[in-house]
């Protein structure tokens, strides 16, 4: 079959475009400033009607995380993917076609995009948030939101983990009365993990100091890639690939790797690491000004480089344990310490780095609580045995997700978006349900999955069209999910008239007001 290909060369005010790569400006199509950029590419590609069935950038790479990378508006923008969306076909570079050719170059665009949600560069405010809540990693038992490791709650980032059922009230005296709300529980953050520089302050996400950022979710294999180039103050660069994967076998289970390459230095390196229980909820403005801190933090134990925290929140009473342990076998003579507060239990290692040599240092999570757990869940934690490595972890997803793929992939042709966009969403139906963990659980679908804090993670009686997906794929798990609903039929008749949002009893749960300004 005879390729029909498009080639761009795009500038700061303008698409030049061609069906032949040697007549590159034989068309051109001028940006409108009053336009958002989507709106541009749309407008461009309602100029012809030509079909094509792939479009080649020929902009010569400057960047080194992705191809094609071009200023926009004094922004960089992933013109490949977006093009992708509009245009609905793949699009590359003409470095692929030089390193293959041209059908070579189009099939493996066409397999990787389908399978990948990519976002590049540093995004801000609620389009970072519905970033990380897209990027979410999980097994039915818990959702670890796509935040980079070094992230701390703030405006721009979000890290949180939720696990199923786990819900708590509280009161905020508004005008006399109190408002009782109900959430689910954001769990301690224990997949924080940053570095510092011969004893400079602690790194944070700051788009001043990264040069390129790159957060990659392979829904193939259930594994979260985030690459960062980082250019400290003092000009010193490094690369830093931190990864993450939910263990879908032992659903208690998480692991990180965190891997650190001094670029143009050799020094001291010190990794530091947390299990952090002064978290609240505060994902979702509008809430902010409500009680949030639900958990209150019981003890923190140490046993060489493992770590328990145990922890209940405060009203439901849920018991909470959740043990780490580190490993970083390429790092020689490392100094070990820890330096536990009230309710963050910390940890680090220091050692001497050099120039382009990469240090791999990897973190194990397992999470356990008193509603799925007859044993007492410290000692439940403390039981768990992790697998060897983080390599281990990624190749048992691997095997699982394929497993899953299996009975849930439908395979379409000549819309790679639309082929994403459905792969996307049965990677999320089953981070939000899953036999394996859902059998063990009091638990249904929320609103929001386990993602985010959105409708305070309630369960609608509309999980019941999601229904049909687990039916079609699998059917046991339905069972599980209707249970919930069952168990809970008396409370919900008690209040009909007004239940159809509910949380841990089955009561109703509708706000008796939404928006807090209005009682201030």
């Amino acid at each position: 079959m005879i390729m029909k290909p498009l080639y761009l060369k795009i500038t700061a005010d303008q698409i030049m475009y061609s069906n032949n790569e040697n007549t590159i400006d034989e068309n051109t199509y001028s940006f409108n400033s009053k336009l958002q950029l989507k709106q541009n590419l749309q407008a461009f590609r309602d100029e012809f009607s030509d079909t094509i069935d792939v479009i080649v950038i020929t902009n010569p790479v400057e960047t080194i995380l992705k191809k094609n990378i071009i200023n926009y508006q004094n922004q960089p923008i992933d013109f490949g993917s977006e093009l992708e969306d509009v245009f609905h076909l793949p699009v590359i570079n003409m470095k692929d076609i030089e390193a293959s050719d041209l059908a070579t170059a189009t099939a493996n665009e066409n397999d990787y995009a389908t399978w990948h949600l990519d976002y590049y560069g540093i995004d801000h405010g609620k389009r970072q948030y519905g970033q990380e809540s897209m990027q979410t990693i999980g097994n039915g038992y818990f959702g670890l939101r796509g935040t980079y490791l070094e992230a701390k709650a703030c405006d721009d980032n979000y890290p949180a983990t939720y696990v199923a059922g786990v819900f708590n009230q509280l009161a905020t005296p508004i005008n006399g009365r109190n408002v009782i709300n109900e959430d689910l529980v954001n769990l301690p953050n224990a997949q924080f993990i940053t570095f510092s520089v011969d004893g400079s302050d602690y790194f944070k996400i700051d788009e001043r100091y990264i040069k390129e950022a790159l957060r990659s979710l392979d829904l193939k294999t259930g594994v979260l890639t985030t690459t960062l180039l980082i250019r400290l103050i003092d000009g010193r660069e490094l690369k830093v690939i931190e990864k993450k994967v939910a263990d879908l076998k032992n659903y208690h289970n998480y692991y990180l790797q965190y891997s650190i390459q001094p670029l143009n230095f050799s020094g001291e390196i010190k990794i530091v690491t947390e299990i952090d229980a002064s978290v609240t909820n505060s994902n979702v403005e509008r809430y902010r000004n409500l009680a949030s801190k639900h958990l209150v933090t019981d003890k923190i134990e140490n046993n060489q480089q493992e770590v328990t925290l145990l922890a209940h929140t405060s009203q439901s009473k849920i018991d909470i344990a959740i043990k780490t342990g580190i490993s970083y076998p390429n790092i020689t003579d490392p100094i070990y310490a820890m330096d536990n507060l009230s309710n963050i239990a910390h940890q680090t290692i220091t050692f001497d780095a050099q120039q382009n040599q990469t240090y791999n240092f990897e973190k194990f999570v397992t999470i356990y609580t008193s509603l799925e757990t007859k044993k007492p869940v410290e000692q439940a934690a403390n039981e768990q045995e992790f697998l060897a490595n983080f390599q281990a972890a990624q190749a048992q997803s691997q095997q699982n997700w394929q497993k899953i793929w299996n009975q849930e992939d439908v395979v379409i042709s000549g819309d790679i978006t639309a082929q994403k966009l459905l792969r996307l969403n049965s990677f999320s139906m089953t981070n939000a349900a899953q036999l394996n963990a859902n059998a063990d659980l009091d638990a249904s679908v929320g609103s929001r999955g386990l993602t985010g804090e959105g409708y305070r993670g309630h369960i609608f009686w509309d999980e019941l069209f999601d229904m049909n997906f687990y039916i079609l794929h699998t059917p046991e798990l339905v069972k599980y999910l209707l249970m919930y609903r069952y168990n809970r039929l008396k409370a919900a008749t008690l209040r009909l008239m007004v239940s159809v949002e509910q949380c841990s009893l089955g009561k109703a749960v509708c706000m008796v007001m939404n928006n807090p300004k209005k009682f201030t």
